[in-house]
């Protein structure tokens, strides 16, 4: 942590344990803090999952928010932190963290129902109340903010479940501690606010019906030390795991998930990534981060630690400098462990720069950073107004977390991107309106990648426009039927050496398929191009997040299901490991004017790769519209529907032994490609595979 951050957790939790003991009369010992509560309600197969005292997530105030737009005259917080206060648990206040006020508070419940991401795979409606509302939109820290100082909120500490809301206001810190306790009986919410530069403290009535509870006397400058809370997680689970079998290149080996664990934390995992020393850390789509110990060779000793709950919808997770940021749909949290006990004590807005849009399918998927440290993540377009600035868009904040901008647009609900070792950016989208099948995108700041918004819903959030249709969009690296994938995930560049000869190559994960693949990109005359083989491999859930270790040079991936896959298991951790043995799959594939060219990673029968009818070609184009998905259309008669079979001429084995050049005469730019090869590697090996592909140039000359 930086100095600055360390004197004011020192002073904060000398704040604290005063707090408690001057007003509540008890000593903070664990002995007499309130039971856990079991704030998430779950399927019926679950019982619920048991988080810390606050939850970040969407709050309707009132119950009168439906799933139907347009979405007026609600109070809603979409940016909530919802806090469990004082040592009762059933007190409850919202604090909106735009809006930097304390929006309601109860005595009740916090309901994420049925509709909820937390209880159901699909869906993700906002939480509501239950309960005897005793107050409604009162000022936090920063609603005393004068001579014009606006607030910023930077974040919460979490120490023995009570939570410590941190803002900037005017170039000072500002701490800020909601509370709740009975005085002479009557339900009294309130909330502390600590001016340390000022040496400043007073607590403040949120029910104007009583008084706050005595003020503290004047702070003293002190030097005491934030240690953190109490890690309540504690023990830690340990798993085993199970390796691959198999006479590939590559086979899949399975990190045991804790899926029955006594939290009932729901592990669908929904990002990953590694620090230096082997760990991993992982998030889940409930809110939990966990990191994981002990993978070695082996996996016989796995450990999984719980380090923080409560994130709104985390999708993407990365580490950088050792420290990890979480992409959830309202900001990148940094999250800091200040006592190193294996649980996050501080919470970190590093930036939220961006619109939530309340709707189910509004999500930020995935967590990339290029060379500079700056980070690139996508934000659904699909169920969102297409006229809310920043959705439907890859978003690129810089790497102080100051600044969000959009990088390119077009993206309809992209759940993965990657970025490669020069900072080559690619993002993969699925089928619906406006994307008439899955495509992999080779992205360029400010380009525009076909989605142009959900015409079921324009101008629910803002006065009604004229939208002007778009007439063009920048072409995919290659689009990929729905028999191949039919919703994607994301994508990593090989940069291990210890990963066979695909070293700099690119790979695509499908979540629907549970699926892997190897991407062969080129660039003709300033064109991006190329085609994907999925690997013979089978994964135990919907992959959506890859990520290669620097500690072993294995690929390791992470995912879940919920919507359109074919997963067998909520989540999985697994890794993709070499094994040394022949690779017998295309590593290359290049349009030349005359024809196709592939090379495999390894040497070929000459005579099958020379015999014509080793293989196949059917092409054929989609229907770039505003309607869901599309047809096949023929590339010879593009009004009519159905595919072309291609002439191949001749096939031909290159002195090299791995190239075949495909003879096909009158080659054109076409959508999408399919070429099949029934072939036999020099080994015996027989390679029976499909080519996903498409041609956006036919280059004039070799």
């Amino acid at each position: 942590m930086e100095p600055s951050m360390k004197f004011y957790s020192k002073l904060i939790l000398f704040l604290f344990l005063s707090h408690i003991t001057s007003l509540r009369g008890i000593e903070p010992s664990a002995e007499k803090k309130p039971a856990p509560k079991k704030l998430v309600s779950m399927e019926p197969k679950r019982l619920t999952i048991e988080q810390d005292s606050f939850v970040q997530c969407m709050v309707d105030c009132v119950g009168n928010f439906t799933n139907i737009p347009p979405w007026r005259n609600v109070d809603l917080v979409k940016r909530a932190l919802a806090i469990q206060v004082g040592v009762e648990t059933n007190a409850w206040v919202v604090f909106d963290t735009e809006k930097l006020e304390y929006s309601v508070g109860w005595l009740g419940d916090l309901v994420l129902d049925r509709t909820s991401i937390q209880r159901t795979a699909q869906g993700s409606l906002p939480a509501t109340i239950s309960g005897d509302v005793r107050f409604r939109h009162q000022p936090g820290a920063a609603g005393d903010a004068k001579d014009g100082n606006s607030g910023k909120f930077k974040g919460f500490h979490i120490s023995n479940r009570e939570v410590i809301l941190e803002f900037e206001i005017g170039g000072r810190k500002v701490f800020d501690i909601p509370g709740f306790e009975r005085v002479e009986g009557v339900p009294t919410f309130f909330h502390s606010v600590y001016s340390p530069s000022e040496g400043k403290h007073k607590s403040i009535a949120l029910n104007s019906q009583t008084a706050p509870p005595q003020a503290l006397g004047e702070l003293q400058r002190l030097e005491m030390v934030l240690r953190g809370g109490t890690n309540q997680w504690r023990p830690d689970i340990k798993t085993s795991g199970q390796l691959g079998t198999g006479t590939g290149a590559y086979v899949v080996d399975t990190i045991t998930v804790p899926e029955t664990n006594r939290w009932n934390s729901w592990m669908r995992l929904s990002g990953l990534d590694f620090f230096s020393d082997g760990r991993c850390a992982v998030c889940t789509m409930s809110g939990d981060i966990w990191i994981v110990a002990g993978i070695d060779g082996k996996l016989e000793n796995t450990v999984w630690k719980r380090f923080a709950t409560g994130l709104f919808e985390p999708l993407g997770l990365k580490i950088r400098d050792e420290q990890i940021y979480v992409l959830g749909r309202d900001r990148i949290t940094r999250l800091y462990d200040v006592n190193r006990d294996d649980k996050a004590d501080f919470y970190e807005s590093f930036n939220s720069g961006w619109d939530v849009f309340p709707t189910y399918h509004a999500f930020n998927m995935d967590l990339q950073t290029d060379s500079k440290g700056n980070f690139y993540f996508n934000t659904c377009g699909n169920m969102v107004d297409p006229d809310l600035p920043m959705h439907g868009a890859m978003l690129k904040v810089s790497s102080d977390g100051k600044t969000c901008e959009v990088f390119c647009s077009g993206m309809r609900a992209a759940n993965g991107m990657g970025i490669g070792p020069n900072d080559e950016i690619t993002a993969a989208d699925n089928q619906g309106h406006w994307t008439p099948s899955s495509r992999i995108n080779w992205c360029k700041p400010g380009g525009f990648y076909g989605y142009g918004g959900d015409p079921r819903y324009t101008n629910f959030t803002a006065h009604p426009i004229v939208r002007r249709t778009p007439d063009s969009y920048d072409p995919p690296l290659c689009w990929l039927p729905m028999k191949a994938d039919n919703s994607s995930g994301g994508q990593v560049w090989v940069t291990s050496d210890k990963w066979g000869v695909l070293k700099n190559h690119l790979l695509h994960t499908s979540y629907g398929k549970c699926a892997l693949f190897a991407i062969m990109p080129e660039e003709v005359d300033g064109v991006w191009q190329g085609g994907a083989v999925q690997f013979p491999l089978k994964f135990a859930s919907g992959i959506m997040r890859a990520r290669f270790s620097a500690y072993d040079g294995q690929l390791y991936l992470a995912g879940m299901k919920g919507w359109q896959t074919s997963a067998a298991r909520d989540g999985c951790l697994q890794r993709v490991r070499y094994t040394g043995n022949a690779l017998n799959m295309p590593a290359e594939m290049h349009v030349r004017p005359k024809g196709i060219e592939l090379t495999f990673a390894n040497p070929l029968d000459p005579a099958s790769a020379n015999d014509v009818q080793s293989f196949g070609i059917v092409e054929y184009n989609y229907l770039w519209s505003k309607e869901y998905g599309s047809a096949d259309y023929k590339a010879s008669k593009p009004k009519e529907k159905g595919r072309d079979t291609v002439e191949i001429k001749s096939a031909s084995l290159q002195p090299n032994g791995k190239t075949v050049f495909l003879e096909i005469p009158n080659l054109q730019p076409v959508m999408q490609m399919e070429i099949k090869y029934d072939l036999q590697a020099a080994d015996g090996s027989r390679i029976e595979q499909e080519i996903f592909n498409t041609i956006n140039k036919v280059p004039t000359k070799d």
